[in-house]
């Protein structure tokens, strides 16, 4: 049985034009394996995580103020980086 599981590199670029303390993060099955805020117009997030590409479900959303506490945010994002 072939497996793709194994260590992923999970990169983005998260673009905020609105400014201000905010935050993004990457989540693998809606649990964050990696956030920052946002001091300006955009962020790096970058970290790695073992995950199965054809079953994980891997997202880089934002926060605003008002949506801290919750997984509120629409994807922003894209993942620039899948790789072993």
């Amino acid at each position: 049985m072939d497996t793709k599981t194994g260590v992923y590199q999970l990169a983005a670029r998260v673009h905020w034009p609105q400014g201000g303390l905010h935050r993004a993060a990457i989540t693998v099955n809606d649990e964050v394996v990696d956030h920052r805020t946002i001091d300006g117009d955009e962020v790096g997030l970058s970290t790695w995580a073992t995950i199965d590409p054809d079953k994980d479900v891997v997202r880089v959303v934002a926060y605003g103020a008002s949506q801290i506490k919750g997984p509120y945010a629409a994807s922003t994002g894209t993942i620039a980086k899948l790789r072993r």
